[in-house]
């Protein structure tokens, strides 16, 4: 397990894409379908969005 606090992301959902952006200023646009492991991945921690 790494020690490391997640990085804070906003998440705003359109249809089957999900526009993050960061609390470092990122962006990017993902599939809905692979949000969750991307966020696990690189340690985000979604403001509002659930994963199940």
């Amino acid at each position: 397990m790494s020690s490391q606090k997640c990085e804070k992301a906003v998440v705003k959902t359109i249809g089957k894409v999900a526009i993050i952006r960061t609390e470092r200023g990122s962006k990017a646009l993902v599939g809905i379908e692979t949000l969750c492991n991307l966020a696990k991945k690189l340690n985000l921690c979604l403001e509002n969005y659930n994963c199940i």
